[in-house]
């Protein structure tokens, strides 16, 4: 029992050090330009503009730290339904009604894939369902993001963490789970199978906020920048805005 819960400790710290690297490299001079910083313009957007297949980011003072996937709107009942993989209870839906995601949670901005179209969405959300029910991936830090269930390749397909599980489905979303078909869809990695520092290709949620593929909203209550947004604001925008 110890052992467990130290190894989720140190799993969680080294998770938010790397967090925490990734969004500092978004200063990186290579990407101050006007397709890696969309992100910090004036598009605002309300919880209820959310459409299927939207990814929203959890986000803390610093660093964003989480994201869901978008199923749908239950009118009956007034909640927001979505997939997530969840590091205490895995890969499951979750429900919150619109008071919460405004004043709750720290949910600042959400992103839509820009070229996905409705059956592509659909199939990305079909994937993410089909993986309800399964684990947590803590060992993600240590081996290649992977978009195959049941690879015998990957001792570790069958477990997701939140950004590989929302990647996997839009990369798998030109076939429908039941053709087992995988691949070939939308990479929406910013990095796309690039290695990281750890030498291994992960995908983290500013990799997905920072990919040409995906248009990312403020939430228009919840609008505030993090760390490396204020940086990239100051250096691009503070001047055109006063214009």
């Amino acid at each position: 029992m110890i052992g467990k819960y130290f190894l989720k400790k140190t799993m969680v710290i080294i998770f938010i050090l790397l967090f925490f690297c990734d969004t500092i490299s978004a200063i990186k001079i290579a990407d101050l330009n006007t397709t890696s910083i969309r992100e910090v313009t004036n598009k605002k957007s309300g919880i209820a503009d959310l459409k299927p297949g939207d990814i929203l980011f959890q986000i803390s003072q610093y660093i964003t730290m989480h994201c869901i996937f978008f199923k749908q709107y239950n009118s009956t009942n007034k909640m927001y339904e979505f997939i997530e993989a969840n590091s205490d209870h895995g890969v499951r839906r979750i429900f919150y009604s619109e008071n919460e995601l405004n004043n709750t949670i720290i949910y600042k901005k959400f992103a839509r894939v820009k070229n996905a179209n409705t059956t592509q969405k659909q199939n990305a959300l079909l994937f993410a369902e089909s993986q309800i029910g399964k684990e947590f991936e803590w060992d993600f830090l240590f081996h290649n993001k992977n978009n195959i269930p049941n690879s015998s390749a990957d001792p570790f397909s069958n477990a997701w963490y939140c950004t590989e599980l929302v990647w996997a489905a839009y990369y798998n979303c030109n076939h429908s789970p039941d053709e087992k078909i995988y691949g070939q869809g939308i990479d929406i990695d910013h990095n796309k199978w690039r290695k990281d520092s750890l030498i291994y290709s992960m995908v983290w949620p500013n990799n997905i906020l920072r990919d040409d593929d995906v248009e990312v909203f403020y939430l228009g209550k919840n609008r505030n920048y993090n760390f490396a947004d204020k940086i990239l604001y100051n250096f691009l925008y503070e001047e055109k805005e006063k214009k």
